[in-house]
């Protein structure tokens, strides 16, 4: 049982050989030389006539060897020196960047008139009333000034009277009146019990008479 199983593996190893031996010939006369043993021109023939895949890897291996000795395929060969010539040469043709360093240069001579301006835009947000523009187009240092400072409301000459002459007023004593003021017309107990004398309003002062201006 082992010994058909043997041979048939004899066979295949025999074969497989004979193919290798086959494709090394036609390698070698492919590249112009002869096959090592002569008897594998026989057998290559043969295979030749009779194998079609035995041609097609012979037309394979032409194509190969005219591309490999292609004149316009093979890498041009040059020293490292002249390599790093080339590069130099074409590093120097190459336009230099200035625009970009010029940017860059406006944009720093512009930084501080840009942080003035910010600073009057914030000025403006934050100061009440913001900021008077000139004719010019600019804000005067007055303008800031008088806009961070609180506008008074005008005071009327009679708030500038005695307390004791305004309460002797007949219009500020009617004013007083509940009726007028919206107070309740019963007092409170907490107001009954307290004091009256305490409650009372001292007495006006008569005003000086004004001496009157002489007749001529």
């Amino acid at each position: 049982m082992d010994k058909p199983i043997d041979a048939m593996t004899d066979a295949a190893n025999d074969a497989g050989a004979a193919a290798r031996r086959l494709r090394a010939a036609l390698s070698a006369l492919a590249d112009g030389a002869t096959p090592e043993d002569p008897q594998d021109w026989p057998r290559l023939r043969e295979a030749w006539t009779r194998d079609p895949a035995l041609r097609r890897e012979w037309q394979l291996l032409q194509l190969a060897g005219e591309a490999l000795r292609a004149p316009a395929l093979a890498p041009p060969v040059q020293s490292a020196e002249a390599l790093l010539s080339g590069l130099r040469a074409r590093l120097g043709a190459e336009p230099v960047p200035i625009a970009r360093a010029r940017a860059r240069r406006r944009l720093r001579e512009l930084w501080p008139a840009l942080a003035v301006a910010a600073g009057f835009v914030l000025v403006a947000l934050l100061v009440p009333g913001g900021l008077r523009v000139a004719p010019g187009g600019a804000a005067s240092p007055l303008d800031v000034a008088q806009a961070d400072t609180l506008a008074l409301p005008p005071v009327d000459g009679a708030a500038l009277l005695p307390a004791a002459d305004m309460l002797a007023e007949p219009s500020f004593a009617a004013a007083l009146t509940p009726a007028a003021s919206g107070a309740p017309a019963e007092e409170p107990p907490q107001l009954r019990a307290w004091p009256r004398d305490t409650l009372a309003l001292p007495a006006a002062k008569p005003r000086p008479a004004q001496a009157s201006a002489p007749d001529f």
